[in-house]
């Protein structure tokens, strides 16, 4: 929110206290003195004074008044932002104790919001971010009476989360500000907040929800004519990304007939700058591309006005749209002058003449103006390569890719909610295909490996970044207060299960509240671990020559990665050397998943389709596996990286060769390789790297549902799954004890989990779940359970399907116990034949005794069924078997040894036993025989 700086410093001295709590002896010869000099101009004097002042109340312990004296001070200087935050600063290292009572927090609460405030007339977004975090602290610790939270605290804090990108918290701070506002929801003070929740969703990609927000706004009793103008011009920008053209262009009529009237200020020319812009967009789309330009200037003219100054993100930002417009226009030149003006708007030391300047990797913060600048200039970059065919062009934008890398990492680092992580992910997505594109083009010039690496690396970088950073977490989450975490997660847990499942719920806002205040609680904790290090440290560890070292140890020999393009597979793999492969026949390819997919969990659909089913497996054999993998021989196995609707597919019931066979003698993919499947690169390595520590082997969780609790279907074959004569250390849940807080209890004493139940998802794909005797379990209940399992074997319907989100994958079960620890598991792709399970998983088991890699065994077992003569021919269908598949490492489960106590006491006895017989009858021999003796020596 912007304001005249000297009427605001003005407004927020009368509304603080400082203007009316008592006067020390010498405050008022001090404050008669400082306002002398400060009419007079006389700074540097002014700045004594105030030195003087502050020594006499610091030495009287007087901590109120010398916060207070400290914000008066800055309040000399509003309107020279440096220096007022100077003194600010200043003022927060210089405090010799915390605040105790209620009016000393109050005071540090005010100089916090002014530190947030100057820090973002600086541009500075995560300075004003942490200001603002502290001054809702000392609210939280004491609110004020009559404080205007939402202007004063939430409405700035929860704009900067908006502008970084961590939408979900950002709502959960308007939520919280509408809820407790002493006025009611219908208040118009609240149009602002309104808006910026509308933005949250927008931001998303969630029009329809920010469009009916913004009504909501609009609706409100005694709205500020300039807020009328704002919701209608966020309104217009929701229609506009929508597509929805005419709707655009009313509401943005209207929000300039409001904001035209509305009297003139700073936060209204802002308003202003913001609709002029969207009015060059929508332009643009026109093909009216001249007056947009001169539009999106006006907007540019509007800004600089409004903030004083031509160095702000916000003058960045439109300097990017600006850049954009020309990339549009194909004038790349104009673009990368636009785009290097953003850049100097965001960095102290920039040569905005040089198009081919590049900050240096220190220079790198958490902006997304910063991230959207780099990413233009590689778009330009590009187009020039085209027109000019100079490949330096390319290798520029490659740089470019790779700066724009670090930023998105460090900005994702900082995102509290998971659901932030995954949107930012989401539209980081066309980023990394462009940067995809721009390796391959390298890579055609001259078939230089290390592009292949490239190409591979950003691939990589498309795809489960967020699973990553929850397996490095559960690494590294092992340091003294370990206990405490993990009791917050479970708190945490609950609260994310209430929200998701109830999110009308009256509680709502007391929910968000608690939530909140644990991931605060968690944040504080974890940046205080030197295990957190660790983990950003991998994250920076990540490179195209770490997808080199990774994949160049050989295991398993072939390995094939996926990256899903808007109109290209690109097919990244290696079998002794690293290759390149891109489909431009994406649709015909997508059409014969679809259908295999849709066929695949039906056997009356498989038995009635089979021939095209044969067709297109075969199809997907040749296009995908085979020029990959030639050349591999039979029996080895193949590391298959999915990636988009590929991820729902069991690769093994692909054909190496043409056939119309029965089932039985269908030459599936299976029968040549064993196949294991992972959800990166980065993911697979750190799985490798968890630290297998459970000292219990085998826990089965069975509740069978044999009266159809809950209205569940019994399971009545689910314990006949595992063997239990092959282990020992095992433990069983059946039937009452099989509840989710007994097996969360102990889940992470165990190697294997073993989970045999029912589990599924709702018709959108967004609720798996998974079904213990007592209640359902959902992702949040999963995530935070502390695995150290080598293997978890989910025996239930659909546990690998889920949402499938862009940019990270399919947010299944078997993902979520991934997450929590799992360094290998088998998952169903679709609802699994009961009988047919518990044979095939019986007979895993009996492999794994044997020291087969896990991977191996389940391939193992299903290729036993496959080819077994006991087995009628209608039931080799894929829908019996190939619904199992294996995700993670390769390695075996190392079972711990036991040694059967009761087994060897009681040989010991036994022998003791006959021992003491033995003694006893050579005794009863000796009594018997009398001893010879010779009475006529000689």
């Amino acid at each position: 929110m912007k304001r005249q700086p000297l009427i605001f410093a003005i407004f927020l001295f009368f509304l603080s206290p400082s203007a009316t709590r008592s006067q020390k002896p010498d405050a008022t010869f001090w404050e008669q003195k400082i306002s002398a000099l400060g009419e007079a101009g006389q700074w540097d004097s002014l700045d004594l004074a105030y030195r003087s002042y502050l020594s006499s109340l610091r030495q009287k312990d007087d901590f109120t008044g010398w916060l207070y004296a400290c914000w008066d001070w800055q309040s000399w200087y509003f309107d020279q932002t440096a220096k007022a935050l100077g003194i600010l600063n200043r003022a927060v290292r210089e405090v010799w104790r915390q605040p105790r009572l209620a009016e000393e927090a109050e005071a540090m609460l005010w100089v916090q919001i002014n530190r947030g405030y100057h820090y973002f007339q600086l541009g500075n977004v995560i300075g004003s971010v942490n200001a603002y975090e502290q001054a809702l602290k000392w609210y939280r610790q004491s609110p004020p009476e009559d404080f205007e939270a939402p202007d004063y605290l939430f409405l700035p804090l929860g704009a900067h989360y908006t502008r970084l990108g961590d939408n979900e918290k950002a709502r959960t701070l308007y939520e919280l500000a509408i809820s407790s506002f002493a006025g009611g929801t219908t208040d118009g003070a609240l149009a602002g907040v309104y808006n910026n929740l509308g933005l949250t969703w927008w931001n998303e990609g969630n029009y329809a929800r920010a469009i009916e927000i913004y009504r909501t706004g609009l609706a409100c009793r005694g709205l500020p004519i300039e807020k009328s103008g704002l919701l209608h011009l966020s309104m217009a920008q929701a229609f506009f990304d929508d597509g929805q053209t005419d709707s655009t262009a009313v509401h943005l009529e209207r929000a300039f007939g409001f904001l035209n009237r509305a009297t003139a200020s700073n936060t209204v020319k802002d308003y202003r700058s913001g609709a002029w812009l969207l009015k060059g967009r929508l332009l643009a789309r026109a093909g009216k591309f001249t007056e947009g330009e001169k539009a999106i200037n006006k907007a540019l003219s509007l800004e600089m006005e409004a903030l004083g100054t031509t160095r702000h993100r916000a003058v960045g930002k439109i300097h990017v749209a600006l850049g954009q417009l020309f990339l549009v226009k194909n004038k790349p030149t104009g673009a990368l002058i636009a785009f290097n003006n953003a850049l100097s708007n965001l960095l102290p030391v920039f040569d905005q003449s040089n198009l081919k300047a590049l900050p240096k990797d220190s220079e790198l913060y958490e902006e997304n103006t910063l991230l959207e600048a780099l990413q233009g200039k590689a778009g330009a970059a590009l187009q020039l390569f085209f027109i000019s065919k100079d490949s330096s062009w390319l290798h520029f934008a490659l740089r470019c890719h790779h700066l724009a890398g670090k930023v998105d990492r460090q900005l994702r680092m900082i995102f509290q909610y998971q659901s932030s992580k995954l949107s930012h992910q989401q539209k980081s997505r066309q980023r990394f295909e462009k940067a995809v594109q721009t390796a391959y083009e390298l890579w055609k010039l001259d078939s230089n490996e290390q592009f292949v690496w490239e190409g591979w690396y950003f691939a990589e970088q498309a795809k489960a970044m967020v699973l990553l950073e929850g397996i490095l977490q559960q690494r590294y989450r092992l340091g003294p207060e370990q206990a405490a975490v993990m009791a917050k997660r479970k708190q945490l847990a609950w609260y994310e299960k209430q929200l998701l499942l109830h999110p009308q719920a009256a509680q709502r806002s007391t929910w968000l509240a608690d939530r909140q205040q644990l991931l605060d609680e968690l944040a504080v904790v974890q940046k205080n671990q030197p295990e957190w290090l660790e983990v950003l440290q991998q994250f920076h560890q990540l490179s195209p020559e770490r997808i080199r070292e990774i994949v160049g140890t050989g295991k398993p020999p072939c390995i094939v990665e996926f990256f899903v393009g808007n109109n290209s597979i690109s097919v990244f793999s290696f079998n002794t050397l690293p290759k390149w492969t891109v489909l431009r026949n994406k649709n015909t390819l997508e059409e014969a998943v679809n259908q295999l997919l849709k066929w695949l969990p039906s056997r009356p659909a498989l038995e009635d389709n089979r021939q095209l089913f044969c067709q297109y497996g075969y199809l997907l054999y040749r296009q995908l596996i085979e020029p990959a993998c030639s050349g591999l021989s039979a029996g080895q196995p193949m590391l298959i990286i999915p990636d988009g609707r590929l991820s729902f597919l069991p690769f093994e019931v692909l054909l190496t060769q043409q056939s119309d066979a029965s089932w039985h003698n269908t030459p599936f993919l299976i029968r040549s390789h064993p196949l294991r499947y992972s959800y990166s690169l980065f993911v697979l390595n750190s799985q490798e790297k968890l630290p297998g520590k459970a000292p219990e082997n085998l826990l089965q969780v069975a509740p069978v549902f044999e009266n159809g609790e809950r209205n569940l279907t019994p399971l009545l074959n689910s314990r006949k799954e595992v063997p239990g004569r092959f282990f020992c250390r095992s433990k069983h849940l059946a039937t009452r004890s099989a509840t989710f807080e007994k097996f969360a209890s102990v889940a992470g004493q165990y190697k294997i989990l073993h989970l045999s139940t029912h589990a599924g998802i709702d018709s959108s794909g967004a609720l798996p779940h998974i079904e213990f005797y007592d209640r359902s379990a959902w992702l949040p209940d999963i995530y935070a359970l502390p695995l150290h399992a080598e293997l978890v074997v989910l025996s239930a319907c659909q546990t690998g399907l889920g949402q499938l989100l862009e940019g990270e994958g399919v947010m299944s079960l078997s993902r979520a116990f991934t997450r929590a620890g799992a360094k290998g598991l088998v998952a169903s792709q679709w609802t699994i034949n009961e009988a047919t399970t518990a044979t095939i998983l019986k007979n895993m088991y009996r492999h794994l005794c044997q020291g087969q890699p896990k991977f191996l065994a389940l391939h193992n077992a299903k290729l036993a069924w496959l080819t077994s003569q006991d087995i009628p021919p209608i039931q080799k269908s894929p829908y019996y078997w190939a619904a199992l598949v294996y995700i993670g490492d390769g390695s075996k489960v190392t079972f711990h040894r036991c040694i059967y106590w009761w087994i060897g006491g009681g040989v010991l006895a036994l022998l003791l036993i006959l021992a003491t017989v033995k003694m006893r009858n050579q005794r009863r021999t000796e009594f018997a025989t009398p001893k010879r003796v010779n009475r006529y020596p000689f």
